[in-house]
């Protein structure tokens, strides 16, 4: 918790989540504006940012976002973004499930908060599919994945 009178800040270091969900927001959203990608952040991480002393567990303005990965481009910054700007081709397993898995879980809270989720980049969009992952096999039964995808990220 922050001392008092002091402004909280974005736990990024402590949860590097936050940086890898921003950076899929741009890069494989990028038609969302700052307010969408702002109510698709709050929701992610409430509880991270309420325990970080955000009021309401909220940003209140998208520009904070837009700073932080405005520095993602700086040379001092590349070691807190290396591992999440990497092309997913460089991921190992792991990782690319746990990319996949927030991708899939931004795109659910998008579609929760009401906005259209087209994603650049895999063919995914909102067009009569009701397979909300983005690989090709129904999902009757995959309620379990869903809800694991969740708790992943808060």
């Amino acid at each position: 918790m922050p001392s008092r009178g002091s402004d909280p800040s974005v736990p990024y270091d402590k949860y590097p989540i936050m940086r890898l969900a921003l950076h899929q927001m741009r890069t494989r959203y990028p038609s969302r504006s700052g307010r969408d990608r702002l109510a698709i952040f709050n929701k992610l991480f409430h509880a991270q940012l309420l325990e970080a002393g955000f009021k309401n567990g909220k940003l209140e303005s998208h520009d904070a976002l837009d700073s932080q990965y405005r520095e993602s481009r700086k040379a001092q910054n590349q070691s807190q973004w290396a591992g999440i700007v990497k092309d997913q081709d460089e991921l190992n397993d792991e990782e690319f499930l746990a990319y996949q898995t927030l991708l899939c879980t931004i795109k659910q809270v998008g579609k929760g908060l009401g906005l259209e989720m087209k994603s650049i980049g895999n063919h995914s969009d909102d067009d009569d599919d009701d397979d909300d992952d983005d690989d090709d096999d129904d999902d009757d039964d995959d309620d379990d994945d869903d809800d694991e995808a969740r708790d992943a990220v808060g």
